[in-house]
């Protein structure tokens, strides 16, 4: 007998049987769309989060800065040799070299005001510096021959001469004058202030031509290479790294070839080694989701391939029959697969950019991307392939086994199941355990796999072990619990647990897709909520300000005053702060006004201090020493407890501290050192010579909607806050800080529970169609026996509800559980470190169950639909098998 080829076999199939073939493509588009979009946003993600992280630096902080005495008879040999020296640097980070030439200081004549000349120069197209108002200067004078110089006052200087000014100018190192015209206003070009620096207010900008009448012995030089923080690509910094390491090597010998001494600052290699050690973080939180996508898509497809193995187990029957081989048994599955998951790798990334966005983020149809899809269709393509791999391999030699065998078989083969996962449970468990440790050594590029992989093979693990070891044990409860509440429930819910073979595979592909979703929806929720608390943690209140120096204060009593005074301010707390040590631990103290409303939001932001809040306080004070409030960390390393005594020296006294309340952090005490707070008038109370203690900022209280202007009248006054931090800035911060992952990582988790809703979704609905054959044969047995329509299709929702449903239960416990242990680990701070406060667990009931109850109602919809006698004719009259 001829059997018929793989290819024809499969044309057949798909001719046949379209709404087996149409489940494939669907799930399978799904996966690759999903997962190369979660992919592919990861580069410009990234170019976003440097961008952001590169402008929050100080400009002198991103340049290397090389400083030498002006020289008008070798500047040509100077300039050269220096940006020779550069010229790795900005190559690497298509950067800028500029020269800024200084003079010393030149009294004004008239007026007795001392200006400098400044000559800035280089850097290419765009000009490093440009016009506000006027224009800038050039060398051929005003006047002609008149020896006139060109000049342009920097927009910041203050009491600025108004255009058309003419000034003479003395040098005080030769006495020659100097006469000048003032012919605009200048500014650093924009993208080109770091390069250029910051212009001292009282300089003049000449043009180079004009150094030669200006400059004199005492002038000094200095170059400044900066990269193009707009344009820099993270794949740039290793290079810029070695190129601005190597410039400490070239001082010596550029200096030795010039003939001059070179002073070198080189900030830009540490600025550049912390954002790499950022970005690496990033790219390890940006993945975790991305590696959950693939493994749901890779368990979406290996169901979708057993329930297509089992709809086709005819065509199987009828193949061996004829003598087929093992090749002929797989080519037909093999060529379809292939046939639909290359579909998927051509369609999914377009599809991707199309519809996924993360944020702002609109993936772009780069290599990486197309790599992600052609990755994501392999996995299903194997996963769609294997059941009947297994199936030809194994035919049914498992059938020839008596009961009793193949009951060991199974309970044998469950065993070392549960037990594989356990142990990849446990070395996820330690992955994640040293996740901070393998972040600080990882460097600039490198990713350890076990660590991206840790979450999503807990999580597989957590699923995998609830799954078998709780789910049939659930099935039988319910069938016993049901079994007298009428015959279509019972009939329901014992097609479930009398066959958990069936039951169980597709319960725990669910319970996956539910602890996909459980673990993005919790790990978004508690992100937002540690950024919230981390922003509350650096300001201490709705506002902090830092005090002026002691120069420009007017004293506290009246700083306080106007703080109280201005708009939308509630209250005012002045706080001083000291580094001492408590034994051996440097501890940081805050003495702090806790008795008005600044001291009741540190309560409602912090739980500990809540029901000790009273014994910080003077009013309750029943004892000689000052009741204080310390940090496990201080606990631990000076061996505290509470009502522990300390004696510590506050201001002009040796003071006893009494340990009142133990906190896990004190607001705005520096990462990683033990905290102290004190109440002031608590302090007080004890030592009256703490009064002289200096307040070193200010935490205000202010109305929510008067922050923005409370903040805008204090920038606008020097004389009252040197500098000035809202809550909502250190949010802003935290949210662009790439070692955090930021706002980016909650949006790629929100990405994250959208894309396993829908394969989930995708996948259920996939599964109501493919198990078709098992479907009629059930309703079949059911009306012979004289059920109604309403009763069969009744039945068979109750069979996917409980089987369904206890796969949610399962996976949305795994979920939060697997949550819950990788918080800790990938919740970072600042810098790539872990987190302070550290993050809590955060689980948004009111908008997760929502989404899990649509998981288990779509499928639901598409079952009833399936199982009416019109949609079944109509499934029917496809035709014949092959």
């Amino acid at each position: 007998m001829v059997t018929p080829s793989p290819r024809l076999i499969a044309v057949r199939r798909g001719a046949v049987d379209p709404g087996s073939v149409l489940a494939a493509v669907v799930t399978v588009l799904t996966v690759c769309a999903l997962v190369s979009g979660v992919v592919a946003s990861l580069p410009t993600l990234q170019r976003q989060a440097l961008r952001a992280a590169m402008q929050e630096q100080p400009v002198d902080d991103v340049v290397i800065e090389v400083v030498s005495s002006y020289d008008a008879d070798t500047a040509e040999q100077q300039d050269s040799g220096v940006r020779e020296m550069l010229a790795p640097v900005t190559a690497a980070a298509a950067g800028r070299v500029v020269r800024v030439v200084e003079t010393v200081g030149h009294e004004e004549q008239a007026e007795g005001a001392v200006w400098s000349f400044l000559a800035v120069s280089g850097g290419g197209a765009p000009a490093a510096a440009v016009a506000v108002a006027g224009r800038l200067p050039t060398a051929d004078g005003a006047d002609g021959a008149d020896g006139v110089v060109e000049v342009a006052v920097p927009v910041t200087a203050a009491d600025a001469p108004p255009l058309g000014t003419r000034m003479t100018l003395v040098s005080p190192v030769d006495g020659r004058r100097v006469r000048t015209l003032v012919v605009g206003t200048w500014e650093p070009a924009a993208g080109s202030a770091p390069a250029v620096g910051q212009p001292p207010g009282s300089s003049l900008l000449v043009a180079d031509g004009d150094l030669g009448s200006v400059a004199g012995r005492a002038s000094s030089v200095r170059w400044r290479a900066a990269p193009d923080t707009d344009r820099l690509r993270p794949d740039e910094l290793d290079d810029l790294r070695d190129a601005a390491a190597a410039v400490d090597q070239d001082v010596a010998a550029v200096a030795e070839s010039v003939g001059s001494s070179l002073r070198l600052e080189n900030p830009l290699v540490a600025v550049v080694e912390a954002r790499a050690r950022e970005l690496t973080a990033q790219r390890l939180l940006f993945l975790v989701p991305a590696l959950m996508l693939l493994l749901l898509g890779a368990a979406a497809a290996v169901m979708v391939a057993a329930a297509l193995a089992d709809n086709r187990r005819p065509d199987e029957l009828l193949l061996r029959s004829r003598g087929a081989d093992r090749r002929q048994l797989v080519g037909p599955t093999a060529l379809e697969a292939l046939v639909i998951c290359a579909l998927g790798a051509a369609v999914g990334p377009p599809l991707a950019a199309a519809l996924v966005r993360i944020g702002g983020v609109r993936p772009t149809l780069e290599p990486f991307a197309w790599a992600a899809g052609l990755v994501a269709a392999a996995v299903c393509w194997v996963a769609l392939v294997l059941p009947v791999v297994a199936g030809a391999l194994g035919g049914d030699r498992g059938e020839q086994l008596s009961v009793e065998r193949r009951r060991r078989r199974v309970l044998t083969s469950l065993f070392a199941l549960v037990l594989l996962m356990v142990a990849f449970g446990v070395v996820a468990v330690v992955a994640l355990d040293g996740f901070a440790e393998v972040l600080a050594d990882s460097g600039a590029g490198a990713v350890d796999p076990l660590v991206v992989a840790a979450p999503s093979l807990l999580l597989l693990s957590a699923v995998t072990v609830l799954t078998l070891l709780l789910l049939p044990v659930l099935f039988r409860v319910t069938e016993r619990a049901v079994r007298t509440r009428g015959v279509v429930l019972a009939l329901g819910t014992r097609a479930v647990s009398r066959a958990p073979a069936k039951a169980v595979p597709l319960s725990l592909v669910v319970a996956l897709v539910a602890g996909g979703i459980a673990f993005a929806a919790v790990g978004h929720a508690s992100q937002v909520a540690a950024r919230e608390a981390r922003a509350s943690y650096d300001v201490g209140a709705d506002i902090r300000v830092t005090a002026p120096p002691p120069s420009l204060r007017a004293g506290v009593a009246d700083e306080r005053d106007e703080l109280a005074g201005l708009r939308g301010v509630r209250d005012v707390s002045g706080v001083h702060r000291e580094l001492d040590f408590i034994g051996d631990a440097p501890a940081e103290l805050l003495v702090a006004d806790l008795g008005g409303q600044v001291g009741r939001e540190l309560v409602a932001a912090s739980g500990d201090i809540g029901p000790a809040l009273g014994r910080l306080l003077a009013g309750d004070r029943a004892t000689d020493a000052v009741p204080v409030a310390v940090t496990e960390q201080l606990v631990d390393a000076a061996a505290l407890e509470v009502g522990s005594r300390f004696e510590l020296a506050i201001g002009d006294a040796v003071t006893t501290l009494e340990v009142a309340v133990v906190l896990a952090d004190v607001p705005t005490v520096t990462a990683g050192r033990a905290g102290l707070l004190v109440d002031k008038a608590a302090l007080l109370a004890v030592a009256p010579s703490a009064s002289t203690l200096t307040t070193d900022e200010w935490w205000l209280s202010v109305e929510p909607a008067e922050v923005d202007a409370v903040a805008a009248a204090l920038g606008a006054r020097p004389g009252l806050a040197a500098e000035t931090v809202t809550r909502a800035e250190a949010l802003r911060r935290l949210a662009a800080d790439p070692g955090t992952g930021g706002r980016a990582l909650s949006d790629v988790m929100t990405v994250t529970v959208v894309g396993s809703l829908l394969v989930g979704i995708v996948l259920l609905s996939a599964v109501v169609v493919l198990r078709r054959r098992e479907r009629d044969e059930q309703a079949a047995a059911l009306r012979a026996f004289g059920a109604s329509e309403a009763d069969i299709t009744l039945t068979l929702a109750t069979e996917y509800t409980v089987t369904a449903g206890g796969g949610i239960v399962a996976g949305t416990i795994a979920g939060v559980l697997t949550a819950g242990v990788a918080l800790h680990a990938t919740s970072l701070g600042p810098g790539g470190q872990p987190l302070v406060p550290a993050a809590e667990l955060n689980v948004p009931w009111s908008w997760m169950l929502p989404l899990l109850g649509l998981l288990l109602a779509v499928p639901m919809v598409a079952l009833q639909a399936a199982t009416r006698p019109g949609a079944r004719r109509r499934l029917r009259a496809g035709g014949g098998r092959p």
